[in-house]
């Protein structure tokens, strides 16, 4: 795009400094407040001044370079007006733009005729110096890397710590409803047709436990019954807290017959064991149902249960397998 006009020289100087050049010129006060620009700044970068008087030149350093500019706009205020003299002083320094890129500009500082004047223009890096810079983003760039991974790291630990709260029963540490009850949903559904078989277990008159000895009592005899339910099952079974004095275990790949025979291994040890230092003994009773054909895993539960409930009305301390 061309354009032709008559002008005085210093018109067509100033012309040129407010719409072609890459200086960014700007007019300030002893405070280093911007009272006028050519527009360098917005052609350079993209940001717009706003009015004159709006912002002060130190909005746009880096906060390295702040008190150093202030000390020069006090060093050149100190020189009093003269007319045959215009001084002046060189520094490279950088300019932050928006969040983050920064802009390495070489800056020039005068006083002449009571006026301060900043002429800032990019500066081009040696060869030597973008070696060095790009070495430096690389290295912040590794050092960030490393900070992120640390932090996923953490936050891995954290979710498993999570993870483990919300699937453990704090009472007895070993799994809760939640837990078992994902497990079984999940192993169903992966071995569809390979046996699967569930044990229900319940302290038998747990409630006279509690009102004999106290709730503290009743917790180191639920606390003592998980710890040996989960030392007579197999890695590959899980036991846990279903609710109350309710216990269960899942025996994947397990059919009736070998559950049961769990079943009433535990029942004996139980029913052997001295339990806190009151050396209770209690006694437990047990359900015990395998998975048919197209059952859900729910419907298991509920027969596992329904044994359960058997075993309990035939006497209690006893194992009762659904048919």
């Amino acid at each position: 795009m061309s354009e032709s006009c008559n002008l005085p020289a210093h018109k067509v100087l100033m012309k040129f400094l407010e719409t072609e050049s890459r200086l960014a010129v700007f007019s300030l006060n002893g405070k280093g407040t911007i009272l006028g620009s050519n527009g360098g700044m917005e052609r350079l970068f993209g940001i717009p001044l706003s009015r004159p008087g709006e912002r002060d030149i130190f909005d746009f350093l880096l906060s390295e370079n702040r008190d150093q500019v202030k000390g020069i706009i006090k060093s050149l205020s100190a020189h009093g007006p003269d007319p045959e003299e215009c001084f002046f002083r060189k520094e490279t320094l950088n300019f932050r733009v928006a969040s983050s890129a920064v802009y390495t500009m070489a800056c020039f500082f005068s006083v002449c005729e009571g006026s301060m004047i900043l002429i800032a223009e990019p500066r081009r890096m040696s060869d030597s110096e973008v070696i060095i810079r790009m070495t430096d983003l690389n290295n912040e760039l590794a050092n960030l890397w490393r900070e992120l991974t640390r932090k996923n790291v953490e936050l891995e630990k954290a979710n498993e710590t999570i993870g483990r709260l919300l699937n453990t029963d704090v009472l007895t540490g070993i799994p809760n409803r939640r837990a078992l009850e994902q497990f079984i949903a999940d192993r169903f559904s992966r071995e569809m047709g390979q046996p699967f078989s569930l044990i229900m277990a319940d302290i038998d008159h747990f409630k006279k436990v509690n009102d004999t000895y106290g709730h503290q009592v009743g917790d180191v005899v639920l606390a003592s019954f998980g710890k040996i339910l989960s030392g007579s099952t197999r890695s590959r079974d899980m036991c846990g807290r279903y609710g109350g004095e309710e216990f269960l275990v899942a025996m994947p790949g397990t059919g009736v017959k070998e559950a049961a025979e769990v079943a009433e291994r535990i029942r004996s040890e139980i029913e052997r064991s001295e339990l806190g230092e009151h050396r209770l003994r209690i006694t437990a009773s047990f359900g015990v149902a395998e998975a048919k054909g197209e059952e859900d895993w729910e419907g298991l539960v509920r027969r596992t249960d329904e044994a359960l409930y058997l075993a309990k009305d035939s006497g209690r301390n006893r194992v009762a397998v659904s048919p």
